[in-house]
């Protein structure tokens, strides 16, 4: 654009020589002025081409910095990994995202609203305590530990919040989710430390070696949660 511009200057100071020195120079304002507000709305209809040939763009960007901060963790998520990730031009993860930093965090919120969403539409579904004691050992075993990703995510943003009170206000977040859809089911307290149960066996599966099975997992969730709720022992 640069060079646009100083060949159209140029042009313009060779047309305005026959002029008087006062009137070339405010026909060279008035048409540079022109030239500026044209590579403006050049800009803007690029910009504007971008989100309405690929409205999802945004979203899948949001997914792939979740799998690349499954894999390579909160510091090694960079704006070139992602975009390779999500098969995007580089320059796409700064239009729609201020910094990395806004990227990371936008992206964990987004896991948090949907694993709280999930979370909640099992609780609904629930209609007795005892089916409400199955969703939550499914909510264990079958969402948050479902997939190595789910797991890594998991643990990455429980990670940044010990460093970062920004997380905080994600995992706060969820936490007042959770039991507030768990109280469909239970009072506050009994709501709040079963959400312990289901993040200590989050914690405590991703911790192990080697990493215990799904069905141990369930087995030691439910053996938990009968301790503190007599009716989710197993029926024999």
């Amino acid at each position: 654009m640069c060079t646009f511009v100083h060949i159209a200057l140029c042009t313009i100071v060779r047309m305005g020589k026959t002029d008087t020195p006062q009137t070339s120079h405010n026909t060279i304002a008035r048409q540079t002025k022109q030239i500026s507000q044209n590579a403006a709305t050049s800009r803007e209809s690029s910009s504007n081409h971008l989100r309405h040939n690929d409205p999802l763009r945004r979203q899948r960007i949001i997914e792939a910095c979740l799998e690349v901060i499954a894999t390579k963790g909160v510091n090694g998520t960079t704006h070139r990994a992602v975009a390779a990730a999500a098969n995007v031009p580089l320059g796409s993860t700064t239009y729609y995202f201020s910094s990395i930093n806004d990227l990371i965090y936008r992206s964990f919120e987004y896991f948090m609203i949907q694993s709280a969403d999930t979370f909640q539409n099992r609780m609904k579904r629930a209609k007795t305590q005892t089916q409400a004691i199955d969703a939550i050992i499914g909510t264990i075993t079958d969402d948050l530990l479902s997939t190595q990703q789910s797991l890594a995510v998991n643990l990455e943003l429980y990670a940044a919040a010990a460093h970062d009170a920004r997380y905080r206000n994600i995992t706060t977040q969820w936490m007042a989710k959770t039991q507030h859809a768990l109280q469909l089911h239970f009072d506050a307290r009994t709501a709040q430390l079963i959400d312990d149960i289901i993040e200590g066996a989050t914690i405590r599966r991703a911790m192990s070696h080697p990493l215990p099975s799904i069905e141990e997992t369930r087995a030691e969730a439910r053996d938990a949660l009968s301790r503190l709720l007599p009716q989710a022992k197993p029926t024999k």
